[in-house]
C-alpha cells in the first residue's frame, strides 16, 4: 500500500538526515567562527539549509555546487524517482519489460538534453534500467537467463571497448553490473549462512557510512587545521585504513543505537 510504502521509506532515510545535517550545521558555524569561512562546501545559507529539509537539494541544479553535508544530493534525487516508481508500478506490472525500456530511453535523451539542470534524469536512466534487469530476472529461468545475460556483457564489452566517459556511464556501468546482479540473484538462494550475515551487516551499515563520512571529514578538518599535521597525516595509508574503519564503526552504531529504534 502507498502509505506503507511511504512510511517505510521515510522512516529509513529521513530520520538519519535530520540529524547529519544538523550536525555539519553546528560544524560548519564553528568552523565560520574559526576560520571566517565554510569547509569542504559553501552555499552556506538558509535557502539551501530549507531545501535540504525537503530533501530537495538537487531536484534542480540551480548551482552547481553541493551544500551542508554534500552527499545528501543522490539521496535527494532518488526521492523523486521513488514517487515516480510508485506512480507506474500498476503499468510496469501490465506492460512489462516495453514499457521499462521506453522509460529508460526516456530517461537517457531527457539526461542528454537537460542533464544539466537536475541529477533526477540520469538517477531515472539507472534505476529503471536496473528494473528491467529485475523484469528480465522474473520472465527467464534456467538457461533462458543467459539470454539477457549475454546480452548485457555485450552491453558492457560494448561501453568499455568505446572507452569515452559517455560509453562507461550509458554501456558499461549498466551492462557489466546489471550482468553482475543477475549472477549473484541467481547464486543468493544458495549462499552460505554466514555470507548472508556478513552481507546483511555491511547492508544495514552502508546508509550511515553514506551520511556519517562527511562529519568525520569536519571534525578532522577542525582538529587538525590550521597546521602542517593535515598534510603529513592524511597522505599517510594508515590515516585511509583508520578513517574508513572509524565510518564503518560510527556508521554501526548509528545503525544500532539511532537508525533501527527510530524507525
Amino acid at each position: 500500500g502507498t502509505r506503507s510504502f511511504f512510511v517505510n521509506r521515510f522512516a529509513r532515510l529521513y530520520p538519519l538526515h535530520i540529524v547529519t545535517l544538523l550536525v555539519v550545521t553546528a560544524l560548519q558555524f564553528v568552523a565560520l567562527h574559526r576560520f571566517g569561512y565554510t569547509l569542504l562546501y559553501g552555499h552556506f545559507d538558509l535557502n539551501h539549509f530549507i531545501a535540504q529539509i525537503f530533501m530537495a537539494s538537487d531536484w534542480i541544479r540551480w548551482d552547481a555546487n553541493y551544500s551542508f553535508n554534500g552527499p545528501i544530493w543522490s539521496v535527494s534525487v532518488e526521492i523523486v524517482i521513488y514517487a515516480l516508481f510508485w506512480l507506474t508500478r500498476g503499468l510496469v506490472e501490465r506492460f512489462g519489460l516495453p514499457l521499462l525500456a521506453a522509460m529508460t530511453l526516456a530517461f537517457y535523451f531527457g539526461q542528454d538534453s537537460y542533464g544539466q539542470w537536475s541529477n533526477v534524469l540520469p538517477c531515472g536512466f539507472y534505476f529503471f534500467f536496473g528494473c528491467g534487469v529485475c523484469q528480465a530476472l522474473r520472465g527467464c529461468r534456467g538457461i533462458f537467463l543467459l539470454v539477457p545475460f549475454l546480452a548485457l556483457v555485450g552491453l558492457g564489452i560494448a561501453g568499455a571497448f568505446q572507452g569515452s566517459d559517455w560509453s562507461w556511464r550509458f554501456l558499461g556501468i549498466p551492462g557489466f553490473f546489471g550482468a553482475a546482479f543477475l549472477l549473484l540473484a541467481q547464486y543468493e538462494n544458495y549462499a552460505p549462512r554466514l555470507l548472508r550475515a556478513v552481507c546483511k551487516w555491511l547492508g544495514e551499515t552502508t546508509y550511515g557510512a553514506y551520511l556519517w563520512h562527511v562529519p568525520l571529514q569536519l571534525v578532522i578538518l577542525l582538529v587538525l587545521l590550521p597546521g602542517p599535521e593535515l598534510h603529513r597525516l592524511t597522505a599517510s595509508p594508515w590515516f585511509l585504513v583508520a578513517y574508513l574503519g572509524a565510518v564503518i564503526a560510527i556508521a554501526r552504531i548509528s545503525y544500532v543505537h539511532f537508525e533501527r529504534p527510530v524507525r
